[in-house]
């Protein structure tokens, strides 16, 4: 979508572009699973169900491949264990040349910084507005629970919303439950 401005659109709070929704969601926010590796190329047996188990991207979650993973890394721990470093290296290496989860302006390349452009908060709601599913705040999976003070934070497990209250959330609970 070009810069102009729809009802379907979402500014950057760091310059006035605007894109889509789901562009703006993969921009600004990180989803680690479209970073995992598959264990497959790295010896452990496909899933049994036939399930799509990309080199990179969101995994197979079903239980009967947990269980031939879980079998896998008894009988190969070396094998597992490098499969397990070159997964978190993956997750955590920044992808110069990928304008996903960069929090730059596909336009102008202004970059996104929560001191001097605040909290993406407003950014969340309006796109829960739009009919996109809410995101965790801290690792962005899908936000099934919400935090009982504000009702605006949203998180995908009890870790992440003690890592968020911990990070500074504490501080922004007050003015989110009050607007």
């Amino acid at each position: 979508m070009a810069g102009t401005e729809t009802a379907a659109s979402v500014r950057f709070p760091q310059c006035k572009h605007r894109v889509c929704p789901t562009c703006f969601r993969e921009i600004m926010f990180w989803d680690e699973t479209r970073h995992h590796m598959s264990s497959v190329p790295f010896g452990c047996p496909p899933c049994p169900n036939g399930c799509s188990n990309p080199v990179k991207g969101k995994q197979c979650n079903c239980d009967e491949y947990s269980t031939v993973q879980e079998q896998w890394k008894l009988e190969h721990p070396a094998r597992y264990a490098e499969w397990e470093v070159e997964e978190q290296r993956s997750i955590e290496s920044p992808r110069d040349n990928e304008a996903y989860a960069s929090k730059k302006c596909p336009f102008c390349r202004a970059t996104y910084d929560r001191l001097q452009h605040g909290s993406m908060t407003g950014y969340t709601r309006q796109m829960s507005s739009m009919g996109m599913p809410p995101l965790c705040y801290v690792c962005r999976k899908l936000g099934v629970k919400k935090c009982s003070a504000c009702r605006i934070a949203t998180y995908c497990s009890s870790t992440c919303q003690k890592k968020h209250w911990l990070a500074g959330h504490s501080k922004d609970c007050k003015d989110l439950s009050a607007a």
